[in-house]
């Protein structure tokens, strides 16, 4: 059984993205600062791509960079005794990609979500795989009483022969129902992390079609 250490400054992404991703800031499309070829992003650090539909809205490096800081900033507000845990999170997280379907400035609010991360876990030799990963995100949620879209158990999936372990989530609102995953697998010394977001079973069915098409090179 993993012991839970609060003083290290995992599962910060994971679970600010638990938070906070029912609402999306608006913003002026660019994708600058993106390695987008023939609708396919690519990330050679972690060696992997994943095809992103072209008219899907992908944001530039500039917005992650403004989403990172907004959501550390809201994150301490909410639970200002973990302000060291947090603060200092920039230098152990990687935004890679975030792509919606509808750009985040229309009137669409409904939009299916694909973010990935990933999070150095140096300091957390006990985390081996996804689930392990997973398993600390849960016991924070746990601890802090928020972020309830994200279940207990968590399965394996394996995407391009890399074992991912997710955990899924749903939660009802006055006139829809927003449905999460979230997959985490282990390469290196980072946890690399996959979340979707949804609202319906064809854009779950959209949503897992893209996954599909993940290839690593190892």
């Amino acid at each position: 059984m993993i012991q839970i250490n609060f003083k290290l400054k995992i599962y910060f992404a994971l679970f600010s993205l638990l938070l906070f991703s029912v609402y999306s800031c608006s913003s002026s499309s660019n994708t600058e600062g993106f390695n987008i070829e023939s609708g396919k992003y690519q990330n050679s650090e972690f060696g992997f791509e994943i095809d992103v539909p072209k008219d899907w809205y992908v944001r530039s490096q500039q917005e992650l960079d403004s989403m990172r800081i907004t959501m550390k900033e809201e994150t301490i507000k909410r639970y200002p005794k973990r302000k060291e845990i947090f603060k200092n999170t920039d230098v152990t997280i990687k935004y890679l990609l975030h792509t919606n379907k509808y750009n985040p400035s229309s009137d669409i609010f409904h939009s299916p979500m694909i973010a990935i991360i990933a999070e150095n876990i140096e300091d957390a030799p006990d985390i081996k795989k996804g689930d392990d990963y997973l398993y600390y995100v849960d016991k924070m949620r746990q601890t802090t009483g928020g972020a309830e879209l994200m279940e207990s158990k968590f399965t394996l999936k394996k995407f391009s022969n890399n074992e991912f372990y997710y955990a899924k989530g749903s939660e009802d609102y006055i006139d829809f129902t927003v449905y999460q995953r979230h997959y985490v697998t282990i390469i290196d010394k980072f946890a690399l992390g996959i979340f979707v977001r949804y609202f319906s079973e064809e854009q779950q069915k959209e949503i897992e079609e893209i996954l599909e098409s993940i290839k690593f090179e190892k």
